[in-house]
């Protein structure tokens, strides 16, 4: 019941934030407008998405297979797409669903495919890091003034003469003093959930990581999450050039957009409906893009996005169940 519950707060949340943004708009100008745009864009966007996806499901055979499971990278596909499409409609099963396919495909344990999952997201997790420290070193003078239109009211209210790096500073050094005093004072702490929780979150992260030691394609491995993320890129940028008001943005313009786009999707909401479309258009108010149009490019992405996916998420299931099970999974041949 408490997963429903947070289910349907989700669905309000994401619907009451998609009614604030486009309470104002003009919707059947902002629909002719979408109907005039260059949709091979739009399907050029798609397909990039797909070869990324394949891509993860090829690095996902590559942390399989230290384990002794030899898998097909299609049939992983396949998998991959099953748990993003079932995410969309029950949030954080989707990885479950994903490796309860890959067992019925392939006949590997969920206990061994779920293992993986945690190193997956570690990885994605430093790959957005890097991704988020690139944009604002290179785009720092737009995106300082981003920070302070959102938090403007509050931090004029608290800044005095300080600069914005000066509380950078201080929160960081906040940061790492509360951690060291938590690290110093953990036996105090042992019985606390949230304790519990952050404690079990850093270790996984750090198992996650040392498990990456153990894949034997280490330069297939690292080519294939760079590739993920420059793909992931691309396939934001090419959409601006689908309606004329955005076609001038500069290939940096696309990577805040990837930035902004990525923090939006991490967002607690079904999908990151509203939140994505809210980062997207909010920052290309800093490239002199219109509000409106900011918001009919953030749908464009988002909503072709969540249809590929549902679209080759339905084929793949559908596929998934004309494919003969396997019994005994095949045993990598070059394991020690």
């Amino acid at each position: 019941m408490v997963k429903y519950i947070k289910y349907l707060i989700s669905l309000i949340v994401a619907g009451s934030l998609l009614w604030y943004l486009f309470k104002d708009e003009d919707l059947p100008a902002l629909l002719e407008q979408a109907k005039t745009a260059n949709y091979s864009w739009i399907f050029l966007s798609i397909f990039l998405a797909m070869v990324s996806h394949f891509i993860r499901a090829y690095r996902w055979k590559l942390f399989v297979k230290p384990m002794g499971f030899e898998i097909a990278a299609f049939r992983s596909f396949l998998a991959v797409m099953i748990g993003y499409v079932s995410n969309l409609v029950l949030p954080r099963m989707g990885e479950v669903i994903k490796c309860g396919a890959l067992k019925k495909m392939e006949g590997v344990p969920v206990s061994k495919s779920l293992g993986t999952i945690i190193t997956e997201r570690v990885i994605d997790l430093l790959f957005l890091m890097l991704l988020l420290g690139i944009t604002f070193l290179v785009e720092y003078g737009r995106l300082k003034d981003y920070l302070y239109n959102l938090f403007g009211d509050k931090y004029q209210s608290v800044s005095g003469n300080f600069s914005i790096s000066y509380w950078f500073l201080i929160f960081g050094i906040l940061l790492f003093g509360g951690l060291f005093f938590l690290y110093k004072k953990r036996g105090i702490f042992r019985d606390n959930h949230l304790y519990i929780k952050a404690l079990s979150f850093t270790k996984n992260v750090i198992e996650g990581l040392t498990s990456i030691r153990k894949i034997e394609n280490q330069w297939g491995f690292w080519i294939s999450s760079l590739a993920i993320w420059v793909l992931y890129y691309i396939m934001s940028y090419v959409v601006v050039f689908s309606i004329p008001e955005t076609s001038g943005l500069s290939p940096v313009a696309g990577l805040t957009i990837l930035a902004m786009g990525s923090i939006g999707m991490t967002a607690p909401v079904q999908g990151g409906i509203g939140t994505y479309h809210f980062m997207v258009s909010s920052v290309l108010v800093l490239y002199g893009v219109d509000q409106s149009d900011g918001k009919l490019l953030a749908t464009l992405l988002h909503t072709s996005q969540s249809l590929g996916v549902i679209v080759v998420g339905v084929v793949s299931l559908f596929i998934s169940t004309t494919l003969q099970k396997k019994e005994e999974p095949s045993v990598a041949t070059n394991l020690n």
